[in-house]
This record gives C-alpha cells, sequence and structure tokens, in this order.
C-alpha cells in the first residue's frame, strides 16, 4: 500500500490490479511472469486505444 500511495503522488493515472485476480485470469498451470506479461499486453491495448483517440 506504501508504494501504492509513493505513485500515485507521482503518476497522472495509477492503474492496480491485485495479483489474486491476475491470477484467477490464467488457468493454474500458467506461470506467473507468464500471467504479468498477459496483463501488460492487455492494459498496453487499452492505453494506447486511448492515446489513440485523443491524440
Amino acid at each position: 500500500q506504501e508504494g501504492i500511495a509513493a505513485l500515485r503522488d507521482n503518476v497522472d493515472t495509477l492503474i492496480v490490479i491485485p495479483n489474486d485476480k491476475l491470477l484467477t485470469a490464467v488457468s493454474q498451470s500458467t506461470p506467473v511472469t507468464e500471467a504479468f506479461n498477459l496483463a501488460d499486453d492487455i492494459l498496453r491495448q487499452g492505453v494506447r486505444g486511448i492515446s489513440d483517440i485523443i491524440t
């Protein structure tokens, strides 16, 4: 929580995904690093979509 608070003071937008939520979106055999990569890709697509709309 302290890390999130520190980030919040220094960014315009902060998206927090609980690890438990992330791990329920993939199969139990999926390595954690692969789950994080999947989340990164989904967030990247969302941010790019928003960026394309406003620029």
